[in-house]
């Protein structure tokens, strides 16, 4: 396929109103191994991005949220012109099953906020920096002074 060009993903940091995280359980076939990871895809055409973040998180998880924050704008690589979006969804809760597309294997996991800090700063997600974004936009957390 080619170095992507042009277009948008997102990746949504979700909480719970009890500040769980929501996140995809999944393969990842660079790592070749199953991680926990946050949820998110391809943005259509000229859909807005928090149109793309809600749609996502609700066909991954079955989650919907309660508002949803554009926090940060990155290119997915230094050769590509692709954009990706980091989102943070507050007020999330089960609304319905996730919707899955044939050939995903996605299964829904909570994660207390405390260990989700541990599990990014471990090194076990492919979307750390919009991690990073959303914790910081949602205050938990702070740019040292």
């Amino acid at each position: 396929m080619g170095h992507p060009r042009g277009g948008a993903t997102v990746a949504i940091v979700a909480l719970t109103e009890d500040e769980q995280v929501v996140l995809a359980r999944q393969y990842r076939p660079g790592p070749g191994r199953v991680l926990l990871e946050l949820p998110g895809g391809n943005a259509g055409g000229d859909e807005p991005v928090e149109v793309a973040a809600a749609r996502e998180l609700l066909e991954e998880t079955g989650y919907e949220a309660v508002t949803l924050e554009v926090v940060m704008q990155t290119y997915l690589a230094s050769y590509a012109s692709h954009r990706r979006y980091a989102v943070f969804a507050r007020g999330c809760r089960k609304v319905d099953e996730p919707a899955l597309d044939g050939g995903e294997f996605i299964e829904t996991v909570l994660m207390p906020l405390g260990g989700f800090v541990q599990h990014v700063l471990g090194g076990q997600l492919t979307d750390a920096d919009a991690a990073f974004a959303g914790l910081t936009a949602g205050g938990y957390l702070k740019p040292a002074v």
